[in-house]
């Protein structure tokens, strides 16, 4: 089953197009991200921006291209921090689904953080067993607890990367007293997610997206973006805070063509580094980088299982709703005949006498037909291999 995944971001759009076995496991066809800055001016004015919109629009018209030359089982968008605190949110997904044909799902910040660990647990080793999950997006930052058998605890508090530099880091480079409200604004934030958590002993520290795996290349001085020597790398306090002095004593301008610095991050990661540094503060433990694409291979793999999901539950609303319809049936049947004088008729007989194949046939196609357009690959893949 192939299945694509739009995350529409605070800062960067991405996209993943992945083939999804039977037990889950992803296999990337094609990927893509784009820094789009949908929510430049959000925190001031909440509201996006015309031409912001129109970046991201224009983008997802190139990638609805892409996915139509995969000829994809299903595909989902979703959109995070900046399209929730916009006001005219409505306005910008009624554009997107005009205009790109995308059906586009807000998610709140505790459902990103779930996704977000679906994701990192997707890609890490099965010995990794209780993890600390930490998502720095533009507008938000998640934190996810995942133990084995507990549920997950997720947080997330409104302090992105995108979101603190337009509040907080003013100047460029930023003075010592901006810094120093910044790492008090995001301590006061982290600190009452620390006290929520609880013992954290035994917990391996993951992060994931954009400003954690540029971290990891500028550690390594990568020339360009390699996943394979980002995904999973040992990112160290010592490290962070080497390359934190780095992008501080520099301008935006001068910050431009660091190895490893994604173009466009350049006034970003200052803010992204500032986060992960109280993260390591409050959380401790040496971090490790995830793979960038891990809020969308949760996206992608979330997908076959919500879908999967509606499928299931309608065709045994669907089943069930037959079942009845087909019982009373019988019985007045069975009341006719009896009326009739025939004395042949019972009602175990004629109970007994129903074949299986037809109802669980219509229950299936019902169960389908009720949930169309969204299941009705799921219901193809389902008959195609069994």
């Amino acid at each position: 089953m192939v299945l694509a995944g739009v995350d529409i971001g605070t800062l960067t759009c991405r996209l993943l197009i992945a083939r999804v076995s039977e037990a889950g496991r992803l296999t990337e066809l094609r990927s893509d991200r784009r820094i789009v800055r949908l929510g430049e001016g959000v925190d001031h004015s909440h509201r996006l921006r015309p031409d912001a919109m129109d970046r991201v629009i224009s983008t997802l018209l190139e990638w609805r291209k892409v996915i139509e030359t995969y000829s994809v089982d299903g595909q989902i968008a979703v959109a995070t921090s900046a399209v929730r605190d916009a006001r005219n949110r409505d306005e910008f997904l009624g554009r997107v689904k005009r205009e790109v044909g995308f059906e586009v799902e807000l998610i709140s910040g505790e459902e990103e953080a779930r996704r977000t660990m679906l994701g990192i647990r997707s890609g890490l080793p099965e010995s990794v067993s209780s993890i600390l999950g930490l998502d720095i997006g533009g507008g938000s930052t998640e934190f996810i607890l995942d133990r084995p058998d507990a549920a997950s605890i997720v947080r997330s508090i409104d302090i992105g990367v995108v979101r603190l530099t337009e509040r907080m880091l003013l100047h460029d480079p930023p003075t010592e007293r901006e810094l120093q409200a910044a790492r008090e604004a995001i301590k006061k934030e982290a600190e009452q997610v620390r006290g929520f958590l609880g013992d954290l002993s035994g917990t391996t520290f993951v992060g994931t997206a954009g400003t954690i795996t540029t971290l990891a290349a500028m550690a390594q001085q990568l020339p360009r973006y390699e996943p394979a020597r980002i995904h999973n790398y040992g990112l160290k306090l010592a490290t962070v805070q080497k390359l934190e002095q780095e992008v501080l004593s520099r301008s935006k301008a001068q910050r431009r063509g660091m190895p490893g610095l994604e173009a466009g991050r350049e006034d970003v990661i200052v803010a992204g580094t500032l986060i992960l540094l109280v993260g390591f503060g409050l959380f401790s433990a040496g971090i490790v980088g995830g793979g960038d694409a891990k809020l969308l291979a949760a996206v992608a793999l979330w997908i076959g299982w919500t879908k999967l999901a509606t499928f299931i539950v309608y065709t045994a609303l669907a089943g069930g709703a037959l079942a009845i319809i087909m019982l009373i049936w019988e019985f007045l049947r069975l009341h006719v005949e009896l009326t009739a004088g025939n004395p042949n008729s019972s009602l175990i007989k004629r109970i007994t006498a129903l074949k299986p194949d037809l109802p669980y046939g219509v229950a299936i196609a019902a169960g389908a037909c009720a949930t169309l357009p969204e299941t009705w690959w799921v219901a193809s893949w389902s008959v195609i291999n069994n």
